[in-house]
């Protein structure tokens, strides 16, 4: 109990020694779960409001975190051979790690680093849930997960005005995600809460071009995860969204 205190104490200030705060988040990405200081502190600032501060002073290695303890990668495959014939959850499906899910129930905008990463630093934090939906959408669409099937997903193309079509992937497990409507990892349904939240705040602010954002999401998202956010954002501020819309 004594460490978690003190972990949450550094966390939330994280630039009272940065050296020391950058080492530690280091050790989180490369330790094994063996390693409770940095299993723990990894949670820490990763599944609540704990990391807030982190967010916003140090960026960089929190999304270099995110990565390490989020993504499954093809590696991971052949390592993890105690997979086969386990009960698997739903993440690996959309090449999300199990352990992932830490405290991401329920999904909520606020849970995470996703808002904190939108609010502070907007273009690392788009970028970095665009990444991760696209690496879901991969996996999913693609079927990477080699034991067992969900039910597949289909390319639709989407033809803006005056640009190169965009192929996703799609299917209603996919495009309900960002409402918890459907079934899928709660760490993704967190961030595109977060995303449709922060959208839908940049929409209420004079002087913000929120066309530009919602055209990015469109352009780069391999999936129609993220769109269905930009169609909820579309509905609910048409005069704001442009050629998004």
């Amino acid at each position: 109990d004594m460490r978690k205190r003190t972990l949450k104490v550094i966390a939330k200030v994280p630039g009272g020694d940065s050296d020391a705060f950058r080492e530690l988040v280091e050790r989180a990405i490369t330790a094994d779960r063996r390693d409770h200081v940095a299993d723990e502190f990894a949670k820490i600032l990763l599944d609540g409001i704990d990391g807030w501060n982190a967010c916003r002073f140090f960026p960089e290695e929190i999304i270099r975190l995110a990565k390490a303890k989020f993504l499954l990668r093809e590696e991971d495959l052949a390592r993890d051979d105690w997979y086969r014939g386990s009960m698997i959850e739903i993440e690996p499906y959309f090449g999300i790690k199990e352990n992932a899910r830490f405290d991401f129930f329920p999904a909520s905008a606020i849970r995470g680093v996703f808002l904190p990463l939108l609010r502070y630093h907007p273009q690392w934090g788009v970028d970095f849930i665009i990444e991760l939906l696209n690496h879901a959408g991969s996996w999913y669409g693609e079927q990477r997960w080699p034991y067992d099937r969900l039910e597949p997903a289909h390319q639709l193309t989407i033809q803006m005005l005056g640009e190169a079509a965009i192929v996703q992937w799609a299917n209603p497990r996919l495009w309900n995600l960002y409402r918890g409507l459907s079934v899928g990892p709660y760490v993704l349904q967190s961030a595109l809460m977060a995303l449709e939240a922060w959208l839908l705040e940049i929409c209420d602010l004079e002087g913000v071009d929120a066309e530009s954002w919602l055209l990015k999401i469109l352009r780069e998202s391999n999936n129609v995860m993220a769109t269905a956010v930009v169609a909820s954002v579309c509905n609910a501020h048409p005069e704001k969204a442009g050629r998004a819309g």
